[in-house]
């Protein structure tokens, strides 16, 4: 297993700090909320990292696909 999981909590960890400090993208534009979509191609691993994060950090992993379309993992229709 590669090291993807520790590059993107220091990647969330830098973003938050950033954010806190106001110097994350342009200062006249508000901030709606702390939240990072994960978009790749189907079976690059992304599902697995997401579990790797989940381990060492609180994660809310949700997945938007169609309830109808087939894939892992699979929809998260009631959200």
């Amino acid at each position: 297993m590669g090291v993807a999981h520790i590059d993107f909590i220091r990647f969330l960890a830098q973003t938050d700090d950033e954010t806190s400090k106001g110097m994350l993208g342009s200062t006249s534009k508000p901030l709606y909320a702390k939240a990072i979509s994960v978009v790749q191609s189907p079976g690059m691993g992304k599902s697995r990292m997401m579990t790797e994060v989940g381990r060492a950090a609180f994660t809310l992993p949700i997945c938007l696909r169609h309830p109808e379309d087939l894939g892992y993992p699979p929809a998260d229709d009631a959200v």
